[in-house]
């Protein structure tokens, strides 16, 4: 599939406004010590005339009052309750039967633990897990949707999520946290036990959803990829909670992310590699500051890989309750995209058929001279396999794993350059997995073509492709009717590795 890359530059001009306050004090009238006219004398009663009255003493004039300070300006509203899209598959989905006795289940990355106890289950169940692009505030990674969805157990069942040392660097770490998400698209946060020396975070359930880690005070990106003479921005932003306000007994409701100042938080020494603002050798980072806070910053990779790669880039903020704490990002700087890995998802749906394909895939730049020469770089197929559903007329549904076929290719281009596909990249992806179809008139095994994505087509043209935020990567999703009585949608995210 060919998509035309946009890549925008986003200018923050910041302009700062100085108010002054002059106060005047005024002087009190001559008290005769001074220089003046000579008064004249006060005119002698003639006899007999009444003493005149005393002249009436005049009031003492009120002392002028303190100037008031202005009244303080209203605290900003707090972010609303968040509400979200549920994310979508993103990954190959893992499933295992358990039963009355218990049972455990790892997602295929290896990062969530399903731990059923015995007795939790009545029958045989089919748990699954099915890695999911995370929507929640604050989300770390992948989120996870726990299937069959609405499963409720008999006794409590344990997750146990694992995060990097990139992601507890990241975020403050008594901030990290586990959220579900409800039907309504709102996110609610359980009690979290946290083993740091582990690295692992586990909640206890009773029913099944969408599961997502998340952080509290977070800078973004925590990992990432950025070539010589390049920037990135690394933004900080907070995510809190409240109470559930239709049941205060209920888990807390995450809020919408925002930036620290609304919290009372203030960033500074941003540093790389422990030197404050960087240096020409590990690279240069800045502050951006608007009117009200610290929002983030840019880094600026050197000229040159640098010795010591990735590089740090960490910021120190301070907190009423927490004192001072350091937020750390790893940026390895390349000179040249060597290699990108993915996930890949399609559904299509026709009167007669159903196709769900999942996949992860790795691919590797093969040097051409003639392509390179041109500005393209052609990658091929380093690895990847992939997970097809399917669903026949009168026949239930199958499943299937097989790896990608190793012999196709993909063609990325670089930024810039004169050639037609210019700022374009074409992914091409097959698999041929065994099926066992259980149908009304019988069984039939066999392999099964699945080549959902081949290329831009005069009939499917997706839509300009999405950077990713802050990553030498891609992002997107795009639906297309193939045909009056079938539609496929596809999403899939690209980020490089090296």
């Amino acid at each position: 599939m060919a998509v035309r890359l946009q890549r925008t530059t986003r200018k923050l001009l910041f302009a700062a406004a100085a108010m002054t306050l002059a106060l005047t004090a005024c002087g009190g009238s001559d008290d005769g010590g001074g220089t003046g006219a000579t008064p004249a004398p006060a005119p002698t009663p003639s006899p007999g005339s009444p003493a005149p009255s005393p002249s009436p003493s005049p009031s003492p004039s009120p002392s002028t009052p303190p100037p008031t300070a202005p009244p303080p300006l209203p605290s900003p509203p707090p972010p609303p309750i968040a509400v979200t899209q549920p994310g979508v598959p993103e990954g190959l989905p893992t499933s295992a039967t358990i039963g009355s006795v218990g049972g455990t289940l790892a997602s295929s990355d290896g990062l969530l633990m399903i731990s059923v106890p015995a007795g939790a289950l009545a029958a045989d169940t089919l748990i699954g897990i099915q890695p999911i692009t995370a929507t929640a505030p604050g989300a770390l990674g992948h989120a996870y949707r726990l299937t069959p969805a609405g499963q409720v157990f008999a006794q409590p069942v344990m997750l146990t999520f694992k995060y990097s040392a990139a992601e507890a660097g990241a975020s403050a770490p008594n901030r990290l946290r586990v959220a579900t998400q409800a039907a309504q698209g709102t996110w609610s946060v359980p009690e979290t036990m946290r083993d740091a020396a582990q690295r692992t975070l586990s909640v206890v359930t009773t029913h099944f959803s969408d599961w997502s880690r998340i952080g509290g005070l977070l800078l973004r990106p925590a990992d990432s990829i950025v070539r010589l003479g390049k920037e990135l921005t690394i933004r900080v932003i907070i995510c809190g909670d409240e109470p559930d306000p239709s049941d205060p007994t209920a888990w807390p409701m995450l809020r919408e992310c925002s930036r620290p100042v609304f919290l009372g938080v203030g960033i500074d020494s941003w540093s790389v590699n422990g030197t404050v603002g960087g240096n020409a050798t590990v690279g240069t980072v800045q502050a951006m500051e608007s009117l009200e806070s610290s929002e983030g910053a840019r880094y600026k990779a050197p000229a040159a890989v640098p010795p010591q790669n990735p590089v740090t880039v960490s910021a120190r903020y301070e907190h009423p309750d927490e004192g001072f704490v350091t937020l750390a990002a790893d940026i390895t700087v390349v000179d040249e995209i060597y290699a990108y890995s993915g996930t890949f998802f399609s559904h299509v749906t026709s009167s007669t058929t159903e196709v769900e394909f999942s996949a992860n895939f790795h691919v590797f730049h093969v040097p051409d001279p003639i392509a390179d020469a041109q500005g393209q770089r052609r990658y091929s197929m380093a690895g990847g396999s992939a997970v097809v559903r399917a669903r026949m007329p009168d026949c239930d549904w199958a499943t299937g794993t097989a790896f990608l076929d190793s012999m196709l290719t993909s063609l990325l281009t670089t930024e810039g350059g004169s050639s037609p596909i210019a700022n374009t990249y074409q992914l091409t992806f097959a698999a041929t997995p065994t099926m066992t179809f259980r149908c009304r008139f019988g069984e039939v095994t066999g392999p099964f073509l699945t080549q959902p994505f081949v290329g831009l087509t005069a009939t499917c043209q997706p839509p300009p492709i999405r950077d990713r935020d802050g990553l030498d990567g891609f992002v997107d999703s795009w639906t297309c009717r193939l045909s009056p009585d079938a539609i496929i949608s596809a999403n899939w995210t690209m980020r490089a590795t090296r």
